[in-house]
């Protein structure tokens, strides 16, 4: 077993990259009999059940070319999934099964983690050729479940009873326009499906969900399921479609661009609100500086009140132990006099939904323009990457859908990187 909360953060994303996601479910097909048989013998009857749940994953897994799932250890996804299924799969023989099977060569279990929401990991298994050998490809094409079997594709957060475990509705039926936003999503994915996309040299499993809060008209991101999404932004450069290079169109400054833009306020081209070092006059990592202020920005425009804003960012002063000399008054004091012209949003603690419905509106309606000509476009939320041959489709695309959501593009503005 390796703990990936012990790994280093490249090591973990290197151990789980390309797995499989799965949702804990078996099939009874008669072309595993005699695999199951044979396994049932080796490690007793009693797992009869957590064998058909592995070899199901692993049928997915080879059907695509993979050798890793996703692989749930939790008590909750268990329940759930007997209850949904009326299946009687043990979470407890699944652990003392997973032991087994890994002493004797079959997989490796690497087992996830939960720090806090930024920092958590889900456990997944790697696949041993002793475990994949034993299924035949054909078959695994031919009868192994879809790549988003299971997968919601879209997703609204109950924000009234919701608590930090993230309640969804459990059905969309009363959201008007529900069907055609999933529809929207699956056609995404679809596309991707059937292309090859590499991360730093490794076959990725890419397959997008959108999240809304309360209503189909508040934040509505595109997330990834899995870790593509937030792996290291300094290696997108390695991602590839089809073996060809991409480049990443980037909506620059995009909340406070479409807060001007509701303001009737054209903001200057040399306007960068996270541009506060001449208030500060920091000698440090001016990179590092940078970094930081995007994320205090965030706390100025989204904190519930200033002094909560205070302690957001005096704790991630501390936490992240960077930017000796400066502390949160400085930090903040600076960001309102830089930002002044959009003071009427400091501390409007909703507006973020706002903002992200408008930000996720522009990027979807990009990514269903290259879906439709079956072209490959990955979200990172205020991004899209694609393939260098289209960039200048994808610029001509993200303006005239920025014009769509926001009504002009006086606060349009991008950057390019390879």
């Amino acid at each position: 077993m390796i703990k990936l909360e012990e790994l280093s953060k490249e090591d973990r994303y290197d151990s789980v990259r390309g797995c499989e996601p799965f949702y804990i479910a078996y099939k009874s097909p008669k072309w595993q009999t005699k695999v199951l048989k044979s396994l049932c013998e080796e490690f007793g009857s009693k797992y009869m059940i957590e064998l058909k749940v592995i070899l199901t994953s692993v049928a997915k897994a080879k059907r695509y070319g993979m050798t890793g799932s996703r692989f749930s250890l939790g008590k909750g996804d268990y329940v759930k999934a007997n209850k949904r299924t009326g299946l009687k799969v043990s979470l407890t023989r699944m652990k003392e099964l997973l032991g087994l099977m890994e002493d004797v060569g079959y997989l490796t279990l690497l087992l996830g983690y939960f720090k806090s929401r930024n920092d958590s990991m889900k456990t997944c298994l790697r696949f041993h050729d002793k475990l994949l050998k034993l299924l035949k490809k054909k078959h695994c094409i031919k009868w192994g479940l879809s790549r988003t079997e299971g997968v919601q594709f879209l997703e609204v957060v109950d924000t009234e009873n919701s608590t930090k475990n993230c309640k969804k509705f459990h059905s969309l039926k009363k959201f008007k326009g529900s069907g055609e936003i999933r529809d929207e999503v699956k056609n995404i994915n679809s596309v991707i499906g059937e292309n090859t996309i590499t991360f730093n040299g490794d076959v990725c499993v890419v397959i997008y969900k959108r999240r809304f809060e309360g209503d189909l008209y508040n934040a509505g991101r595109l997330y990834t399921i899995g870790t593509f999404q937030t792996e290291c932004a300094d290696l997108r450069h390695t991602i590839k479609i089809n073996g060809e290079e991409t480049t990443e169109g980037d909506l620059r400054f995009i909340h406070p661009s479409l807060m001007a833009s509701k303001l009737g306020i054209k903001l200057p081209d040399d306007f960068d609100p996270y541009d506060i070092n001449y208030l500060l006059d920091y000698k440090g990592d001016l990179r590092q500086l940078r970094s930081f202020m995007k994320v205090c920005t965030m706390c100025l425009f989204y904190a519930k009140h200033r002094g909560s804003a205070l302690y957001e960012i005096r704790t991630k002063l501390k936490v992240d132990n960077i930017l000796k000399g400066l502390t949160a008054s400085d930090i903040l004091e600076a960001l309102e006099e830089h930002n002044y012209v959009l003071h009427e949003f400091y501390y409007t603690k909703e507006m973020w939904k706002c903002n992200q419905f408008m930000d996720s509106s522009i990027i979807v309606k990009v990514m269903t323009h290259f879906a439709n000509k079956g072209i490959v476009a990955l979200s990172y939320h205020d991004s899209v990457r694609i393939q260098k041959k289209y960039l200048p489709e994808l610029l001509i695309v993200m303006r005239q859908a920025w014009i769509e959501v926001v009504g002009n593009d006086d606060n349009f503005k991008y950057t390019i990187n390879d």
